[in-house]
């Protein structure tokens, strides 16, 4: 039998029009964003946020290798639709209010410009986030998660079936240990680009290599948990298990 539904996905402009360009939430624009958004509706035990779209979808695939549904469990996943949206406003809005509402509150981001700085004034200045409910990934979440290799494999096989050159491992690692600052992704596309000519996101979109990479991990666990041999490899999984044991029992 399913699980009663324990929270909602917020609507990803959540703030209420004629808020947005507010720089504080007064305990007013709080109330009006609460009785817009959550009336009859329950409230989750945790709002979980995240950087993009990749990660939301890794997120729920494995959560759904377990038998489990975030939302059944009470997650609320909200995405920032990339980089540009992780700013101290945007992620601040939606603290304030899970914090107003007595939901906990987890944070998981690149650890881009800045983002060190972000999460000192989320815990130490504003009290929105507790020292230990984020996640920085050392380099970014394709890199750290899902490595080089298994990337360029995927990218290559697209590549193939479109009739371009494939990219060589060793030029997107060596690009890597120039410029220590890039993303995987970036340098994907910069090798790409060089060697063909063309956008990497033409040839696979990043949630497509998400979606597949997450899925292809299903399979080992499913085969791991027939055999009882299953333990967590990559870093998502573990920090997912680690909140749902956490927050959802």
């Amino acid at each position: 039998m399913k699980k009663e539904t324990k929270g909602r996905k917020l609507p990803k402009n959540w703030i209420i029009e004629g808020y947005q360009n507010s720089r504080d939430l007064t305990e007013e624009i709080r109330k009006k964003i609460i009785f817009e958004y959550t009336r009859n509706v329950p409230i989750p035990k945790l709002v979980l946020l995240v950087e993009g779209y990749s990660e939301e979808i890794v997120i729920n695939i494995l959560f759904n290798a377990f038998g489990l549904i975030p939302e059944n469990e009470g997650i609320t996943i909200h995405n920032f639709e990339g980089t540009g949206g992780i700013t101290l406003f945007n992620v601040g809005a939606i603290l304030q209010v899970a914090k107003l509402q007595d939901v906990a509150r987890y944070l998981i981001i690149d650890d881009d410009l800045g983002a060190k700085e972000l999460v000192k004034e989320l815990t130490e200045r504003l009290h929105l986030l507790d020292t230990d409910c984020y996640k920085l990934w050392e380099r970014d979440f394709e890199y750290d998660n899902f490595g080089v290799a298994k990337i360029v494999e995927i990218v290559n096989e697209k590549l193939v079936e479109q009739n371009f050159e494939p990219i060589i491992y060793c030029e997107v690692e060596d690009r890597l240990k120039r410029l220590p600052d890039e993303r995987l992704w970036k340098a994907i596309h910069s090798v790409c680009w060089m060697k063909n000519k063309i956008e990497v996101d033409d040839v696979i979109s990043k949630t497509s290599l998400a979606r597949m990479l997450s899925l292809k991990r299903v399979e080992e666990i499913k085969d791991e948990q027939k055999n009882n041999k299953y333990k967590p490899k990559l870093k998502i999984e573990q920090e997912i298990i680690n909140i749902h044991s956490r927050f959802c029992r």
